[in-house]
C-alpha cells in the first residue's frame, strides 16, 4: 500500500514537473527578451509586443517536442540492455516500419500535452476561421512529422552505438542552445546560425514561424525543411541496415 502510494506520488511529481518547468521557462525567456524595447530588438518584422510573444511561443513549444521526442530515442536505445531489440532486430520484420511505429507512440506520449498547449495557443493569436483552422493543422501535422523523423535517426544511433549517453550530451546541449528557440538565428553570430543548421529543429522553428506569424508557406526555409528531413529519413535507413547486417554476422549490433 505504502508503495504503491509512494509510486503514484512519485508519477504525479514527474508529471507536473515535466509540464511546469518548460512553462516557466517560457515565461522567463519571454520576460528576458520583452525587457527591451520591440523596436531595439529588430527581430524579422516583429512589430508589437503580441508578436513578439507568439515567436517566442512557437520556437519554445517546438523545441520541447523535440526535446522530449530526443530523451524517448535515448530511452529506447537503453531498452538493448533488456534484450528486447535483440529480438526485435532478429524477428523476421522490417525494421524501419518497427522503428517508426514505435518512435511515433513515444513522441505523443511524452508531448501529448505540449501538442494541445501549441493548437489552443496558436488559435488564441489567430482569428477563428476555417483558414486559421487549416493554418495550425498543417503546422501542427509539420511539427509532428519533423519530430518523427528526427526522433527516428537519433533511435537509429542509440539502438547500434553501446553507449550512447555521450551523443545525447552533446546534441540536447547543443540543440538547447543553437536551435534558435530562445535567441533568433537570424540575429546570432554567424558561427552559432552554421551550428544550428545542423539541426532539423532550427528549420522547423524557422518555418512555422515564417508560416504562422507572416503566412509565407512556400519560402526557402520550406524547402530546406523538406530536404533536411528527406537527408535524416535516409541516413535512418542506412543505419538500420548496418545494425541489422552487423547483428546477423557478429550477434550484437554494436557497431560503434
Amino acid at each position: 500500500m505504502r508503495r504503491t502510494l509512494f509510486n503514484d506520488s512519485t508519477n504525479i511529481f514527474y508529471f507536473f514537473s515535466m509540464i511546469l518547468w518548460p512553462i516557466f521557462s517560457l515565461l522567463q525567456v519571454y520576460y528576458n527578451i520583452g525587457a527591451f524595447p520591440i523596436s531595439d530588438l529588430k527581430i524579422l518584422d516583429l512589430s508589437n509586443e503580441e508578436q513578439l510573444f507568439y515567436f517566442i511561443f512557437i520556437g519554445y513549444c517546438t523545441y520541447i517536442i523535440f526535446s522530449n521526442a530526443f530523451q524517448s530515442a535515448w530511452r529506447l536505445g537503453g531498452e538493448r540492455y533488456q534484450g528486447t531489440l535483440s529480438q526485435i532486430f532478429i524477428a523476421p520484420l522490417k525494421k524501419i516500419l518497427w522503428l517508426y511505429a514505435r518512435t511515433f507512440s513515444s513522441i505523443f506520449s511524452q508531448s501529448w500535452f505540449f501538442m494541445v498547449i501549441f493548437v489552443i495557443g496558436n488559435f488564441a493569436y489567430i482569428d477563428f476561421s476555417l483558414k486559421s483552422i487549416f493554418h495550425i493543422l498543417l503546422a501542427t501535422i509539420i511539427l509532428i512529422t519533423s519530430s518523427w523523423i528526427w526522433t527516428s535517426f537519433l533511435s537509429s544511433i542509440c539502438i547500434v552505438m553501446r553507449d550512447a549517453t555521450i551523443v545525447y550530451v552533446l546534441l540536447e546541449g547543443s540543440q538547447d542552445t543553437f536551435s534558435g528557440a530562445k535567441v533568433p538565428l537570424s540575429i546570432s553570430p554567424k558561427l552559432v546560425k552554421f551550428i544550428g543548421s545542423l539541426f532539423p529543429v532550427s528549420y522547423t522553428i524557422i518555418y512555422l514561424r515564417d508560416m504562422l506569424l507572416f503566412n509565407k508557406f512556400y519560402s526557402l526555409n520550406f524547402y530546406l525543411l523538406i530536404g533536411i528531413n528527406i537527408v535524416c529519413f535516409l541516413l535512418t535507413n542506412i543505419i538500420l541496415r548496418i545494425g541489422e547486417s552487423h547483428m546477423k554476422k557478429h550477434g550484437s549490433f554494436d557497431v560503434v
